[in-house]
Parts: C-alpha cells; structure tokens; sequence
C-alpha cells in the first residue's frame, strides 16, 4: 500500500474539526478540568494532612530540631557540631532555673542560646535584639505578663534564680522578646555569653550526663530526615560515646530524637488505600466521560472520517485526529484544573484536619510536583479515552460511514390505532436501545455520583454517637497536664495549684484522683517487678514481671469494671490486696483477657524501686484509656494500688495524673466556664476534655465526611449531568435531518420537545435505577466492611440519600432536553434539512 506523507495537513484537518466542533470543545474542556481537579484536590489535601500535622506535633514538641544530645564538655560539644550530618545545629549551656514567685506556674530555663536555636525553638524575636551585655536578657511574652513587664524593650526588673541550688538576683535590661505559647509549662529567659561566665564563674563543670549549671545540650537538624535514630547512634559514636550505654556508665551520654519526627515518619496503610481507590475511582470517572465526549463526537461527524478514508487518509492518520484534539483540549483544561484542584484541596483541608488531634490547618502552597503528577494522570485519563473513539474512526469503511445513522435498526413495529398515542415514548426508548454502549455509558456515569453520595452517607449515618462519647471518656469531664504523653516529660502531673482548684468547686461531683510514677528511663521493671507468684519465680509468657504502677482513690475505684474476682472497697482499703488493671476497648465494654497475667487469690511479692511488699490479687479490673497514662509501655495489665499505698511507695508522685469528676445536676455549665477560666491562666498546662468536646468532636468528624463526601460526590453529580447534556446535545446535532424529515410528515413542534424530554427523563430514569441498585450492593459490601473497621460505628444499610436525588436528576434531565431542544430545533424544516447535507 502506498504511503502518503501529510502531517501537516492532518494537523490543519485536525485542527479545523476542533474549531467545527465548538460545543462538544465546551463540554470536553469542563471535564478534562472537573477530572484534573479531582486529582488535584485529592493530592493536596493527601499532603496537606501529612504537613499540618506534621507541623502540628513539631510546634507541639516545642522545636523543629530532630535531635538533642544533652549535658557534656565544651571540647565534645564542638566535636559534635562539626559533623557533616548535620544541616543546622546550636548550643545551649544551661545557666540556672528561675525562682520568682510569680512565675512558679512554669519552668523558666535560664540559658545562653546559639542564634540558631531561637529560630529552631519558635523564639523568634517580635521587637528587639538578642543580649549582647552582661545586663541584657530576651523572654517571651507570657512570662513578660507574669512580671508585670510592658510589651517594650528597655525595661528592667530583677532576675530571681537559682544555680545549683544557690539563689542569685541580678538586675537586667529586656533587649528583645518574643511572642509566647499561653498554656506553655515551661520558657526560656535567654542570657549573653559575659552573663553567663559571671553567673557560673567558680561553678565547677557537670560531669558528662550530669544535667547541672554548664551542662551544654546540642540541638539540630539533619540534611536527611529518613532514619533519624540510626544518623543520631552514628553522631554519638563518631564523639567517643556509646548509643547503648546506660544511665552512670562513662560513655553515655543522653541522645534523643524530637517524638514529633518519628510520629510522621510512617505512613497510615489504610490512608494510601484509600487515596489508591480514590485514584481509581477518578480514573474511571474521568474515563467514562471524556470517552463518551469523543465516541459520541467521532459517531456524528462519521461520515467525514469515511470520506477522508476514501481519499487516501490512512487509518492512523484517522485515529491521530481524534486523539490530537483530545490533547490540544488538554492543554486548555489541565491546567485549569490544577489551580481549581489546588484550591479545592485547600478548601476542604480545614474539614479533613478537623478529624485529627490538632484542628489548625496550614495553607499548602503549590507542590511542583503534585502538580506534574497531577497533570500527568490527567493526561492520561485523556489519552486512554481517545483510545477506542480513534480506532472507531479509523476502522469505518466508506460505505458504511455513509450508511450510518447513529442508530441500530429496531425489529420492532409501531402498532396503531389506540397504542399508537405511545409513539413518541416508544420512538425516546428506541433511540436509548438503539446504541445500548452508548446508553450504558452514559448511564453508569451518572449512577456512580448516587453511589457516593449514598455510600458516604450511609458510612457516616453508621457513626454511633453514645458509643464514640463513651470511648473517650469517662465522666463529664477528665483533666490532665498538657505535657502527659510526650515522652520523656517533666510535668505529666497535674499541678498542685489546679489539685486545689478542682477541690474548691461547689459544682464537682465524684471526684476521682489517678496517680502514676512516670519512670524516665522507659525500663518499666525499674518502676515495679513482681518477683514471686504463690511462692515461686514468677513466669509468664506475656511479660518479664515488669509493671506499671497506678494508684487510685475510692471514687476512682468504683469507676473499675470487674472481669474477675470481687472488688471489695473495705477490704482493699487495708493495703494487703492489689488489682490488676488493663484497658477496656474502644467501645468501653470489654477488656482483652490476654492481657491479663496475675488471678485473684494469687500471693505476689513485689519489687517497687527497691522497696519490696507482698499482696494478694484480690481482682483484675478494667478503665477507660482516658483514665490512664497516655503513654502505654504495651497491652498486658499493670498493678493498681490504693492512693494511700502508692504516695507511700513513689512518695516523689504526690500529684494525680487525672482528675475524673462530674458536675453536680445542671451545673455542668458554670463548671464548664470555671474551668475555661483556669485554662487562660497563663501558664496553666490543663488538658480538659469533657463530654461537650467529645460530642462537638463527633458532629466534626461526622460533618467532616460527609462535606467531604458530598463535594466529591458533587464533582461526579457534575461529570454525570455534563454526560447526559453531551448525549442529547450531540444526538439533537447529529439528527437534525431525521426530525427535520420527520416534521415535514407531520411531527409538531410539540411531539418533537417531547421526544427530547422523554430521552432525557428515560435516561435519568435509568440512572437513578443503577444508581439505587448499586448503591444497595455497595452498602451491603463496602459501606459494611469498612464500618466494621471503625470502632463507634454500628453498620445499617440506608438508600434513602440515594433516592433523595432521583427528583434532582430528573428535573435536571428536563430542564436539559428543554434547553437543547430549544437551541437546536428552533429553525424551520428547510433551514435544518440544508444545514444537514
């Protein structure tokens, strides 16, 4: 066969077809950007929940360092700064703590600070310059507020702190501040170098490990923030230390990676699932429109693809055509979409963040590389579209390019005489049955926005509201210290000063007090080892005999659920007896059994810090989580003393970690504003969740999937009508000569808008059909298993969402056909019927 050379003209054909097709252009370049969005948006808000959360628990942790290495010698110091691992590090020597009275709300470190580490540590300064003199110091905001100092730089007051233990006042000048955290437990008050010198002067040097005035902590971060711990071991090395060394040993020295970076290092399984059939789910919605747009398009103008067969234009050429416009209409709409998308997904982040611990939302700036990638499965949602409609042309022989009609021919007749009043919904079914591809196409399209408007729905119809307050907490209202969960932290008790606070309130009821010994080692065994078990060694497979310790007073006690045994109050009281204690699940009705080790009537001995006792387990018990430290060493059970008993053995941990208590009978709002009161203390360190918060948390998380739901169930309702609108559109341009034809023998005006209305009424008859019978297919399958993943969720099938939009979807179908019909059949028969030829 001969070969012809003529690309250029191919293109100038393939660009004159375009421009001819101007309409069809319109609604290709609105789906090509609805498809690019939903991709767009997907990714955006994928990596801005990733971000904020990420800065979240960073700003939380107080530092954007990665690493500490905490209390060594000058020389050490130096050595370490200078290894190439490092993208930012500073130096802090530790001066003293502060010791004004007014500030016993808080920890104040006093400290010489490296430039760097103001930025590193969120103390960059608001108004003035870091001290240079021996008389100058830099403090934030809140602390400014508890000395009674203006917002200025200038100002002097009278510097109350204490080296080693010996107390020291010195007046000093404020060169600069900035702004601080309200409910911070702990701030620094920064120093010069010469007041550093003069403070520690005759000071002798800590020993290394010793955390004492001059003890020097190094802070920083790393050029590579993948395997952090294993970067932090090799930098402790390379200084002459030992990463496995123990506390008192000669090569230890303390190194700690910031618990914000290893909380996001790993990526949840079921979020990328999700976002892969999210993916999925766009692929093949973008798929079904954009290739009907252009089956629909190479179908009409069918007859001009077999003419240019018939003078020489070959089958690729023909299938280059098509798939050429596909992607000069890309150009237009991709990156249309990904600036809508961009700002779609920055729209619906504040919602999805609403459902994480932390509720603030950063704006998330362009991503070069979302966008590439974003515009890329764009484009090739496009291109696999193009596919079959390009073959379709370039397999159309001449003869039957001029043969078709766009219709298959119906073996069915048209009877008279009383059914013939049915003609012209028995002429709207033909032209449906007639391209059944087309038709299904179509139709599925717009059933899959009724799925996932009805399968959202139904998911967060599920949400049990009373099962999701009860899991997460255990009375009106649970209070703990802001810092209890972080990891290696100083304040995880409550304060004293709230201890008495709560005491004093007239609207508190059963109030229950839980005290825990927080060992900083994270050895559990150094806290509590049961040693015998009824006289012999005690083993067990699920543990060492290393245990947790909690104490609890009478009211807390009676908060326990028993699983086994018989909790006796009286009896426990004597301070002979000991509980097991674990957690109940999330739905706070049972307790995993397995974790349990110990059984009543068993006699232990127990090693508590070198202090041994015997007990008898009188019952094994479980409690909410709320009611426990945040931070669990694993799942088996640990030991429940009375608060008597504990305080007498961990005297240091005089203070709860939680106060659970009620409010008196309709005075839960004035304890509510009592406690709100306390919270904007400066300094307070209060986390209080109450049963309101955990209710409004509900109604976030419920309304942050459905909004989120709907607007991408929207997107897909939008695809689905511009499909529809696209048939008809198309059909009422490719069969101008057949209604022409058909009104000069006698059809009306009247008949033809019906025929339009019914072919539209029918097509979303059918739609709303699919979608009811999917969506119940759905519910039973997906919507089920993924509630039986979500703990405060109870699975039951509802389609009510999904026949809610049957009425939407049909006065949009006639409203559609009523538009087209009055655009494209407004002309008289001769104009139509030589517009047509």
């Amino acid at each position: 066969m001969l070969q012809n050379n003529n690309k250029r003209f191919i293109k100038t054909l393939s660009q004159s077809c375009l421009k001819a097709s101007r309409s069809r252009n319109i609604i290709a370049v609105i789906a090509i950007i609805l498809t690019t969005m939903l991709f767009t948006s997907v990714a955006t808000v994928l990596q801005g929940s990733m971000y904020c959360y990420k800065q979240q628990t960073i700003r939380q942790s107080g530092s954007q360092a990665m690493v500490s290495l905490k209390y060594m010698p000058q020389k050490k110091a130096e050595q370490i700064m200078e290894n190439p691992a490092f993208k930012d590090v500073g130096a802090m020597r530790f001066v003293g703590t502060g010791t004004d009275p007014r500030l016993t709300r808080m920890a104040v470190n006093v400290s010489q600070i490296d430039e760097i580490l103001y930025k590193m540590n969120f103390m960059e300064l608001k108004e003035g310059k870091l001290p240079q003199t021996a008389d100058q110091v830099v403090l934030d905001t809140v602390t400014m507020d508890l000395l009674k100092l203006p917002h200025e730089t200038g100002v002097s007051f009278d510097l109350h702190y204490e080296v080693n233990g010996k107390e020291k006042v010195k007046q000093v000048q404020v060169s600069g501040f900035w702004e601080g955290e309200k409910n911070a437990s702990m701030t620094y008050i920064g120093v010069s170098k010469s007041f550093a010198d003069s403070a520690l002067s005759g000071v002798s040097n800590p020993r290394p490990g010793e955390a004492k005035a001059g003890a020097l902590v190094i802070m920083g971060t790393l050029k590579d923030d993948t395997h952090i711990q294993e970067q932090l071991d090799s930098i402790v090395q390379s200084a002459g230390y030992d990463p496995a060394a123990e506390v008192g040993e000669a090569d230890f020295i303390k190194a700690n990676v910031n618990p914000a970076y290893e909380r996001v290092d790993t990526v949840d399984p079921g979020l990328v699932a999700g976002v892969i059939g999210a993916a999925i789910l766009i692929l093949l919605a973008g798929y079904l429109i954009i290739y009907n747009i252009f089956q629909i398009s190479v179908l009409k103008d069918i007859r001009l693809y077999g003419q240019l067969k018939t003078i020489g234009a070959s089958p690729k050429q023909l299938a280059y055509i098509v798939k050429r416009q596909g992607i000069k209409l890309s150009i237009i709409g991709i990156p249309a979409g990904l600036i809508f998308g961009w700002l779609l997904g920055n729209g619906l982040l504040p919602l999805i963040m609403q459902t994480l611990d932390g509720k603030t939302a950063y704006f998330v700036p362009p991503n070069i590389w979302v966008m590439v990638i974003s515009g890329l499965f764009a484009l090739f949602t496009v291109w696999i579209s193009c596919q079959r409609p390009g073959r379709t042309a370039a397999k159309i022989s001449p003869i039957e390019a001029l043969r078709y009609s766009g219709q298959k021919e119906s073996k069915k007749t048209v009877k008279s005489g009383k059914e013939s009043r049915m003609r012209i919904a028995q002429m709207a079914i033909a032209n449906l049955t007639g391209s059944k591809g087309k038709t299904a196409l179509v139709v599925l399209s717009i059933a899959l926005s009724i799925v996932i408007f009805n399968s959202v729905l139904n998911f967060t119809g599920s949400f049990d509201q009373n099962t999701f307050v009860k899991g997460r907490v255990a009375a009106d209202f649970a209070a703990s210290s802001s810092d209890s969960g972080r990891g290696d932290e100083s304040n995880y008790m409550l304060s004293q000063d709230f201890v008495r606070f709560i005491q004093t309130q007239p609207q508190v009821k059963d109030l229950s007090n839980v005290y825990y010994y927080h060992d900083t080692s994270g050895n559990i065994e150094e806290t509590a080892s049961v040693k015998t078990r009824n006289g012999k060694p005690y083993e067990d497979d699920n543990d060492s005999g290393g245990k947790q310790v909690y104490g609890f007073d009478e009211n807390a006690l009676k908060r326990c659920k028993v699983f086994d045994g018989k909790l006796d109050l009286e009896k426990f009281a004597s301070g002979k007896y000991v509980l097991e204690i674990g957690y109940l699940d999330d739905k706070g009705q049972e307790a995993d059994m397995d974790g349990f080790t110990l059984h009543p009537g068993d006699r232990i001995s127990v090693d508590f810090h070198g202090k041994q006792r015997e007990y008898e387990v009188m019952a094994c018990v479980a409690v909410q989580y709320s009611m426990l430290y945040d931070a669990s060493y694993g799942d088996y059970a640990g030991l429940l003393l009375t608060a008597e008993q504990f305080q007498s053995l961990y005297p240091e941990a005089n203070r709860p970690i939680r106060c659970i208590f009620d409010a008196q009978e309709g005075k839960f709002g004035a304890l509510k504003e009592a406690i709100e009161g306390y919270q904007d203390r400066p300094g307070a360190n209060i986390r209080v969740i109450s049963r309101e918060s955990v209710d409004k948390d509900f109604k976030e998380l419920k309304q942050t999937f459905s909004m989120s739901g709907a607007v991408i169930a929207g997107i897909f309702g939008i695809i689905g009508i511009l499909n529809l609108l696209n048939v008809i559109l198309t059909g009422a341009i490719a069969r101008q000569r057949e209604f022409a034809v058909m009104q000069s023998i006698g059809m009306t005006r009247k008949q033809l808008r019906k025929l339009f209305v019914l072919e539209g009424l029918f097509y979303a008859a059918a739609a709303v059909i699919a979608g009811i019978l999917l969506s119940a297919a759905v519910s039973a399958t997906i919507v089920k298993g993924m509630t039986a993943g979500w703990w405060f969720a109870s699975y039951h099938m509802t389609l009510l969402p999904a026949c809610g939009l049957v009425p939407v979807y049909l006065l949009a179908a006639v409203a559609i056909s009523a538009f087209v019909d009055r655009m494209w059949n407004k002309d008289s028969v001769v104009e139509r019927l030589r517009r047509s030829k």
